[in-house]
C-alpha cells in the first residue's frame, strides 16, 4: 500500500490548464496516486479572484463570481501570505519577459513553497535564475509544457501521468 501524502496546494491561474487540466485531473486521481490527504487549499486567477477552499464544492460559487479581480501584486501577497506547500503556477505564456509567472514562482520560492508550472516562458527566459532562488531556499521547481508537447512522443509517460492506465502503445514512422 503506498504511503500517504499530505500537501496544501495553491493554484495561480484557473483557466484551461489550471481547471480542466490540473484541478479536475487531481481531483479524480488523487486516490490513485496516494493524495487523499492533498487538497487544493487556494485558488488565485486575475479573472476570477481569490478564494480559500474550505471544501470541493466551494469551487463552484468561485467560478461564479467573475466580478472579482485582482491584479499582480495582489496575487505576489497572496502567494506570501499562504500556508501552502506546493504552487501549482498555471498563467499564460509571456515570451518577452516571463512575467508575472516568474514574479509568482519567485514569491512562492522565497516564501518556502515548491513550484509546479506549465508555463514555458520563466522556463525558456529565466532557468538558471528561477533554479537559482529554488536552490538558495531549498526548494524543487517542476515544469512540463501545457501545450507545446502534445503530439510529441514521450519515453517516460508513466513518470509523466502518474495515475495513468495505458491500454496499449502504438507507433508507426
Amino acid at each position: 500500500m503506498m504511503a500517504h501524502r499530505t500537501h496544501r496546494i495553491m493554484v495561480i491561474g484557473f483557466g484551461t490548464v489550471g481547471q480542466g487540466g490540473f484541478y479536475e485531473l487531481f481531483n479524480a486521481k488523487r486516490r490513485a496516486l496516494g493524495l487523499e490527504g492533498s487538497r487544493i487549499t487556494e485558488i488565485v486567477d486575475m479573472r476570477f479572484g481569490y478564494t480559500n477552499m474550505t471544501d470541493e464544492s466551494h469551487v463552484r460559487e468561485y467560478l461564479g463570481n467573475v466580478d472579482r479581480t485582482i491584479s499582480s501584486s495582489d496575487v505576489v501577497e497572496r502567494i506570501k501570505a499562504s500556508d501552502a506547500d506546493i504552487v501549482c503556477e498555471f498563467t499564460w505564456v509571456n515570451y518577452r519577459d516571463a512575467e508575472p509567472a516568474f514574479s509568482y514562482m519567485k514569491a512562492a520560492l522565497e516564501s518556502g513553497k515548491h513550484v509546479i508550472t506549465t508555463n514555458k516562458g520563466p522556463i525558456a527566459l529565466r532557468y538558471r535564475e528561477l533554479m537559482h532562488i529554488a536552490s538558495e531556499n531549498g526548494r524543487k521547481v517542476r515544469f512540463k509544457g501545457g501545450t507545446v508537447m502534445a503530439g510529441t512522443p514521450s519515453f517516460n509517460i508513466l513518470d509523466l501521468l502518474p495515475g495513468a492506465r495505458p491500454v496499449r502503445v502504438r507507433g508507426a514512422y
